[in-house]
């Protein structure tokens, strides 16, 4: 993702997090693919066991769907522009609609989830190769929901090494920065391990 924050959340951090995204204005969370117009608005208390959703914000505007091969979109050579031609492939039929994150005012929403004594990270963020190219609100919006979660997170994981925890057990095979947000520290401080 162009922007994004990577984290570990338990449930409580979760609805913190659906809190402030609804303050802003009135957010849907919808699967993310395949994306299909017609289905039912994800509730909010199974957000967690989805693994990847489009949190789209009414005062924002509809994601921008490509129905068809010739869109532009796919014929791209941007980063979004190889998702788009991925991901239009692998749908599981031709009337299914895939998000242009480049034309669409939505962020990419993965849940951290909690199983059985370990923390799987989450990441929010935007999938859009130049966030101001989709609008200089949704640049906003996106940085807002980001800086928030740096704010509420403390750094545990990244290439950052002091900023690393090394008291807490996290097997994480990437370099990104991971934050944990305050329920999920509490986990990690208790002995839970970080994925």
């Amino acid at each position: 993702m162009v922007a994004a924050v990577h984290y570990y959340a338990d449930l409580d951090d979760t609805n913190d997090l659906l809190d402030y995204l609804g303050q802003s204005g009135a957010v849907e969370l919808r699967v993310w693919f395949p994306y299909d117009e017609q289905s039912a608005v994800v509730d909010h208390n199974r957000a967690t066991s989805f693994g990847q959703l489009a949190v789209i914000s009414r005062e924002l505007g509809r994601p921008v769907l490509i129905r068809d091969e010739r869109d532009p979109a796919l014929r791209s050579n941007s980063t979004a522009g190889l998702f788009n031609r991925l991901n239009f492939e692998r749908r599981p039929d031709p009337t299914t609609a895939v998000v242009d994150p480049n034309r669409s005012p939505i962020l990419y929403w993965e849940p951290a989830r909690t199983l059985a004594g370990e923390l799987f990270p989450g990441s929010i963020g935007s999938q859009a190769d130049a966030l101001r190219g989709v609008s200089s609100e949704y640049e906003r919006w996106v940085h807002r929901v980001t800086a928030w979660v740096r704010r509420r997170g403390t750094p545990v994981w990244g290439l950052r090494q002091s900023k690393v925890r090394p008291d807490l057990h996290i097997k994480n095979p990437f370099l990104n920065t991971l934050y944990a947000l305050p329920g999920a520290m509490r986990l990690l401080e208790d002995g839970q391990v970080g994925k």
